[in-house]
């Protein structure tokens, strides 16, 4: 047998197997010190056995599992397809590192501390999940499910994405909870859609609910409880656990939902009306460039990689036939190809956010309908305080600081209103009823906040902020809520207000070209936001100061609203009530449908008895713009092109007052020819009886 430096081949394949094994250990353990590994142990699911590893944290053993696959992988003739259950496999599955996340299609984690290296690996085959468990040996002891649904617009994100496994196993599974994390498919991947019987769309939560299902079989022998499971998600994430605590699909599935700024009632994460973007028959033009992509955006990233091509594709989609839907769908299936990223990307930016539809089976009917008829378990919700406080300018349109005028306010408030308020409604709205509702909206968030016009561009776009917040976040959860409400669930609702005491920074990757070499290059800088925002929260669970592209370090503060936010979270999920013993000397009471008290997060916490103030934003959009588009009719524009924004208010008043009184006088006058007519039948009856006087009838 040959050697080497007295080395056997054989021994050398056994040493090299040994060191690649030793790699992949060592790589998922970036964030866990290699001093917590404390063995291995192997579990026996329906497909066969899993091998993970035990870690010793703080003198507790814990059980972790990774990229462990759930369903068998969605590539080939299953592609655009619901996803199907794993068949048994051989031997150990070795559960040791993520498996690899799904397609993105958009790059908001390419360089995420915890899974930046892990997008690297990316594919269609992505259909894994990973279990964290309590572990004591010989034990029989349940412990309750948090199953996490990452965020990402269902566009972006992955099971590891802002995640410090180490953080995570101490705020959660030392806590005597069961954490299970999950990939499903994104984009158009996970939600194409068509009118083809068998392939109607929402593949990614078909793929959740997989999951869901075998957690249900599989989940007892990694000490979890079946009977006992809390989806939990943020942002898209919270709208996918929103719609699986109702689905009539998941009964018997999930028990309890802990949604954070995320709800299937808004207008961002369901396709109510119409024909969504991502829809067969659009996604087939542009890719065989039927359609151009015609994006600001996709043309920068253009530039900067001079990679035009075909919607910047190398060749164009060649189908052998297009005669019917199926026949598009099937080549779809066969040969479109998303590997590459500037392509994917250029198709987000053109066709918008992946959203799910009313399929008849997750979602049978009407969302409100289906949160009226099925609403049927606790649910904790929020809202951060001003979610989009961390947007800036430039995404309201601004390049450059400038005075607002009048014009140029009414612009952007019906912009918002235009691509934020109008998914909710079944038709298009005239340009005069979108141009009322930002008035009125302006006049809500700004003109009675403040002096102008012209207004200071800072506090304006802080208004905008506010507003686009509102729509998008605080009225769909609180349209949610009273649904629940109205079923007599439990509801716990939160308002997160705490902004981190120490710098906030941001970091971007922008392209740069230097010595005539393209390369990306890391910047840093601090955000002046005084607002807790959309996904803040995210950071004092599963990190200590990071989500997506923020960071800050932790002040004593922010470890105790740590500290209580995850105890309020795993104590719902043991309970379904967030504290059944004071946290840090606070109850937090369940709202009711006559009392709407809500907990601040912040420190200190604060428990408010009345929301009135906190939400009327909220009810601004649920209640009073809906009747006032309704109402108003459509105007001779012409007539009032000149007038400011108090006259324009006033016109528009006096309109409705006008409708008003035509209204009540033309009941008026019905009323009137009723009593009339009355009179005159009443008087020709009485000519008609003077006859009869005398004749007297009996009761029979």
């Amino acid at each position: 047998m040959k050697t080497f430096l007295g080395v056997s081949c054989s021994q050398a394949n056994i040493l090299s197997a040994q060191l690649t094994l030793m790699t992949a250990f060592l790589g998922c353990l970036s964030t866990v010190s290699t001093q917590a590994f404390d063995g291995y142990h192997t579990v026996k699911v329906e497909q066969g056995f899993i091998k993970g590893r035990l870690w010793n944290i703080t003198n507790r053993q814990v059980q972790v599992y990774l990229g462990i696959p759930y369903a068998e992988p969605p590539v080939g003739p299953l592609r655009f397809q619901k996803p199907l259950k794993k068949k048994p496999w051989e031997g150990d599955h070795i559960a040791f590192e993520y498996g690899p996340p799904c397609i993105q299609f958009m790059d908001f984690h390419e360089h995420d501390r915890f899974s930046g290296n892990n997008m690297k690996r990316q594919k269609e085959d992505c259909l894994y999940l990973n279990i964290f468990s309590p572990y004591e040996e010989n034990a029989d002891t349940l412990y309750p499910v948090i199953v996490w649904i990452h965020g990402g617009s269902l566009l972006a994100g992955s099971s590891d994405s802002g995640v410090d496994t180490e953080v995570a196993l101490k705020n959660i599974v030392l806590k005597n909870v069961t954490l299970v994390t999950l990939n499903y498919r994104l984009g158009p991947l996970g939600f194409l859609s068509t009118s083809l019987s068998d392939a109607k769309g929402n593949f990614g939560i078909w793929d959740q609910i997989e999951a869901l299902a075998w957690l249900q079989a599989n989940i007892r022998e990694f000490n979890g409880d079946p009977d006992m499971v809390t989806v939990m998600g943020e942002s898209a994430g919270g709208s996918s656990a929103s719609l699986l605590a109702l689905s009539p699909v998941t009964k018997g599935l999930v028990h309890r939902a802990i949604l954070m700024s995320g709800s299937i009632t808004a207008g961002w994460a369901m396709q109510r009306f119409g024909v969504p973007n991502w829809n067969v028959e659009n996604l087939y033009k542009y890719l065989t460039c039927e359609k151009k992509i015609t994006s600001e955006e996709s043309w920068a990233q253009a530039e900067a990689t001079q990679d035009y091509g075909c919607n910047f594709m190398e060749q164009a989609l060649q189908c052998d036939s297009t005669v019917t839907e199926k026949d598009v769908y099937e080549c779809i299936k066969q040969k479109a190809d998303f590997s590459n990223p500037l392509m994917r990307k250029a198709f987000t930016y053109e066709l918008g956010l992946g959203q799910v539809l009313i399929d008849g089976e997750i979602i049978p009917y009407n969302v409100n309908e289906l949160l009226s008829n099925l609403s049927r378990v606790p649910i904790l919700i929020g809202v951060a305080d001003v979610e989009w406080a961390h947007k800036k300018a430039v995404f309201y349109g601004f390049k450059s600081y400038t005075s607002i005028t009048e014009q140029i306010a009414l612009e952007k408030a019906q912009m918002i209103v235009q691509q934020s308020f109008m998914p909710y409604f079944d038709n298009t709205l005239p340009n005069s009823t979108l141009k009322m509702i930002a008035l009125v909206a302006l006049h809500h968030y700004l003109v009675w906040n403040d002096s102008g016009p012209p207004w200071d561009m800072t506090k304006f776009v802080q208004s905008l902020q506010r507003m686009e917040s509102d729509i998008e976040f605080t009225a769909p959860m609180l349209k949610e809520i009273d649904l629940y409400l109205n079923n007599n669930q439990s509801v716990y609702l939160y308002s997160f207000e705490h902004v981190p005491s120490n710098d906030i920074v941001e970091e971007e990757w922008v392209n740069v070209n230097l010595f005539g070499l393209k390369r990306k290059v890391r910047t840093e800088r601090k955000l002046p936001i005084k607002r807790a925002f959309h996904g803040l929260d995210h950071a004092f669970i599963f990190t200590e100061g990071y989500s997506s592209n923020i960071f800050f370090s932790y002040s004593d503060a922010d470890y105790k609203v740590s500290d209580a936010w995850c105890r309020f979270i795993t104590n719902f999920a043991k309970t379904g009530n967030p504290t059944p013993q004071p946290v840090h000397g606070v109850v937090w009471p369940p709202m009711e449908l006559n009392h709407n008290g809500y907990l601040t997060i912040d420190w200190p916490l604060r428990v408010t008895e009345t929301g009135a103030r906190r939400w009327m934003h909220g009810d601004f959009w649920n209640d009073l713009i809906p009747t006032l588009a309704s109402v108003v009719r459509e105007p001779d524009e012409s007539k009032y092109k000149t007038l400011n924004v108090d006259e324009q208010l006033q016109l528009a008043a006096f309109r409705r007052a006008w409708w008003a009184l035509w209204v009540l006088v033309a009941g008026i006058a019905v009323f009137l020819w009723i009593v009339i007519v009355c009179l005159v039948t009443q008087k020709c009856l009485d000519f008609r009886s003077r006859h009869y006087k005398n004749i007297i009838v009996a009761d029979v």
